[in-house]
């Protein structure tokens, strides 16, 4: 089975940076060969992996923070963390949560806020 996050993707699909986490392999993969400009070097479009084990219960924790072009990610609680730099296209803006060969269930929340720090939206529900 594979789950994980898409952020800055295309409304085609084309461009999108990917983070996730194959429960059987005990790893989490930032994969960015389909962020945006990747073109400018040859080792820019990489898929970077860190060793990630899920809690007793077979879960993880992920927190998140994403800007225009970059992707922050901080796993079961900070035991894992990892940074990607993109340069995504002006119509890479979506979100989104996926599943593959099964499901993913779970709370999911975030929030949003502008270039200040203000939080502007509140709290959502994803």
């Amino acid at each position: 089975m594979r789950r994980g996050i898409r952020t800055h993707h295309s409304r085609q699909g084309h461009r999108r940076n990917t983070h996730r986490h194959p429960p059987s392999e005990n790893r989490s993969i930032m994969d960015r060969t389909n962020s945006g400009n990747t073109e400018f070097h040859d080792a820019f479009a990489s898929t970077d992996t860190a060793p990630l084990t899920p809690a007793s219960d077979g879960s993880y924790t992920l927190s998140l923070f994403i800007d225009r072009c970059s992707v922050e990610v901080f796993a079961q609680n900070g035991q894992v963390t990892m940074t990607g730099l993109i340069f995504p296209g002006p119509d890479s803006t979506s979100l989104s949560l996926y599943a593959k060969g099964g499901t993913a269930a779970g709370p999911v929340a975030g929030q949003v806020f502008d270039r200040t720090g203000d939080q502007v939206t509140g709290e959502c529900e994803c």
